[in-house]
């Protein structure tokens, strides 16, 4: 499926050729891209790619808030807090086209019984029809209501009505026009918000489940909607609410309590629970009525599937979420052989639920969610990477895949940078804590571990003799001596963010760069003209035995972003939020500015040489990854990814490149054939 507003790669920007680099042969040379697997293949994909690390199959990109099942059975929709939606095959989780379509968390999803149109809402306060027809879908209509977070959409079987609610414990309901979505007068009536809504087979009645501890019912009429009654039971929260196909009223709560209720008399009854494991239940999903199943996604990260008789029956407990399972879908046609969940440990899953024992139809490879931190061994036979999903792992190279190592998960911990030591035995990690960790890479070793950090530790770099080690953490700056574990210095002047740091060749002399909002005295951001105001937005250099500032460069409105030192410490980048890309040469004495240009990525998150110093990498706020001409500063090539997560990664022989996506994969590109 084409994404051609998204990843298009772009031709060079000026005539250049790539030619064949006579170096020695490195373990990334035998990557063979005829190897990576069909699933993994998309026409966006550059010409360089030769390699991934992880996979793209069935990852959000964000915690999942919601699935559905298209009414055709052999799709599925997820809705993510980046606001994305995506369409899967519901077997193989492979991804026929994804689209923004909300400015924040889209929550909530329903589709018209065509097929043709997919309702969903948001954190935003929008609920938005969608037209499938089209690729990828465009918006038929909508509605905003304020700026209050919506959790959950409902369609009517005859699509004549579009109902949506959340967190104003509001109600609000839509007729399904020609013209668009022409609003009804709000239902009111829950005292918290609406987490779950749900039509009738009929359409006749309209339940919704509140934090208020009830199920309301409403009589849906042409020309109104009134409230019918309140079901109380539930002793905390009620998350979610469906219809079986029999007619009976299914929720589930923060009680951990599943319940039914027979809403066929005037009057509706309690018909029976099941009570769960240990956990809340986010989500109940039936499957057709002759299945009789019944599936719960849990905030203990598994999916209860039940028989639900008579006698309900517990048919199998499924595990491999790694955070809470917050919806589940079973198609409503058909025969169920398929569940799809969704969690927010950023996946979307497929299970096989006709075999005797139900299980995954195939396990996640690789990270579930973002690559923060990325560093090849000196050798270029290993890479370790770590982000979000807590886990450090490592890549082993030398063939024609790359093949990753049993993970490293004992100590759980969001990563946020990843140096190798230059001499390749020693790896350092730090992220959402205040010490930083020194790891043997192939004993798996923790060998010291570097506290006392203010806040997480956002970048490090070693010196070229592996000596020492600098860290960034807030606004501070601190170098250590790595064999001993024992801090040298820190550097105090930053008064904002530290975004870089990196040792001159020598290790005697340290780079950063800085910059962050203006707060008043309430700790408010400052603004002027309407626009907020920046201090610190400056580049420095530092002298590590006495301790002191040797340099500074303040004339920048914006915050810098990335700093790069060339690894024969004559000139250096950064990279700002006003999009300039500066650059100084340095023969030892105060650094003379060259060049200041625009090469039109947006805010430069991030500058990088390789390691040969030819070339230069710069990801700006755009989604491109360009490279330069380190010498010039001039572009070479530029390309443009999906989802990109605003950080590029040299391996040693500087003819690869690593570009993790927000999806986890991290794309290995060949620049240049060895020679």
């Amino acid at each position: 499926m084409r994404h051609d507003r998204f990843c298009r790669v772009l031709a060079s920007v000026i005539p250049f050729v790539f030619t064949a680099a006579a170096s020695a042969q490195s373990p990334l040379d035998k990557l063979d891209p005829n190897k990576i697997p069909a699933l993994e293949r998309f026409d966006w994909h550059p010409k360089e790619l030769v390699g991934i690390l992880g996979e793209h199959r069935g990852r959000q990109g964000h915690a999942v808030y919601a699935v559905a099942f298209h009414p055709d059975g052999k799709r599925v929709a997820s809705a993510g807090a980046n606001g994305i939606i995506r369409l899967w095959d519901a077997k193989t989780l492979r991804q026929e086209v994804m689209w923004g379509a909300h400015s924040v968390g889209a929550s909530g999803l329903a589709f018209f019984p065509d097929g043709k149109t997919l309702a969903s809402c948001g954190y935003d306060g929008r609920v938005v029809l969608w037209d499938l027809t089209m690729t990828p879908p465009k918006m038929k209509s909508f509605a905003q209501e304020g700026s209050a977070g919506l959790y959950a959409v409902a369609v009517t079987p005859k699509a004549d009505l579009v109902a949506a609610a959340g967190a104003d414990t509001t109600i609000y309901v839509w007729d399904v026009t020609d013209e668009g979505l022409k609003k009804r007068p709000a239902l009111q009536s829950h005292t918290g918000a609406v987490h779950g809504l749900d039509f009738s087979a009929d359409g006749k009645t309209l339940a919704s489940a509140g934090a208020d501890e009830t199920i309301r019912l409403w009589n849906v009429g042409k020309d109104s909607i009134r409230e019918r009654e309140s079901l109380r039971g539930h002793t905390k929260s009620v998350l979610c609410v469906a219809y079986a196909p029999d007619g009976t009223l299914v929720s589930g709560s923060m009680d951990q309590f599943v319940r039914f209720w027979d809403v066929s008399g005037t009057t509706a009854r309690p018909k029976g629970f099941l009570q769960g494991k240990n956990g809340y239940v986010y989500s109940v999903a039936f499957g057709p009525k002759a299945s009789k199943l019944l599936a719960t996604g849990n905030s203990d990260n598994t999916i209860l599937l039940w028989n639900i008789g008579p006698p309900p029956v517990l048919k199998a407990v499924l595990q491999g979420h790694v955070n809470v399972v917050q919806s589940v879908a079973l198609p409503s046609k058909g025969t169920a052989t398929t569940l799809i969940s969704g969690g927010a440990d950023w996946t979307v899953r497929s299970w096989d639920i006709a075999a005797a024992k139900p299980k995954e139809r195939a396990v996640p490879k690789g990270p579930l969610s973002h690559v923060y931190g990325l560093d090849f061994s000196p050798d270029g036979k290993l890479a370790a990477t770590g982000g979000y999903e807590r886990v450090l792992r490592l890549w082993e190279f030398g063939g024609p895949e790359a093949k990753e190592r049993n993970p490293y998960t004992k100590d759980p911990l969001l990563v946020h940078s990843v140096v190798w030591s230059p001499k390749g035995k020693m790896l350092a990690y730090a992220g959402q804590d205040t010490a930083v960790r020194l790891f043997e890479a192939e004993t798996r070793f923790e060998s010291k571990r570097l506290p006392g950090h203010p806040s997480h530790v956002t970048f490090m770099a070693f010196s070229k003799d592996a000596g020492r080690l600098v860290t960034a953490s807030k606004e501070e700056i601190r170098v250590f001596d790595v064999d001993k574990g024992k801090e040298l210095q820190a550097f105090k002047g930053h008064t904002k963010y530290v975004s870089g740091v990196a040792f001159a060749p020598d290790g005697q002399r340290v780079l950063s760069g800085a910059g962050g909002y203006k707060l008043n005295k309430d700790g408010k951001i400052m603004y002027e003209k309407g626009l907020p105001v920046y201090e610190d937005c400056t580049v420095r250099l530092w002298d590590i035995e006495s301790g002191k500032e040797i340099w500074q460069f303040k004339d920048i409105a914006d915050p810098v972003l990335s700093v790069a030192m060339a690894p024969g410490g004559k000139q250096f980048y950064a990279g700002a939020q006003d999009s300039m890309l500066r650059q100084w040469k340095w023969d030892g004495d105060a650094p003379s500015a060259v060049n200041k240009q625009n090469p039109g990525r947006g805010y430069i998150y991030h500058t990088a040489y390789s390691p040969d110093g030819k070339w230069l990498v710069i990801v700006g706020s755009d989604g491109n990854v360009a490279l330069l001409d380190a010498a010039t500063g001039k572009t070479v090539r530029h390309w443009l990814f999906p989802e990109l997560r605003y950080r590029a990664f040299f391996a040693p022989d500087s003819r690869h490149l690593a570009v993790p996506v927000a999806t986890g994969a991290v794309y290995i590109l060949r620049l240049e054939e060895r020679r």
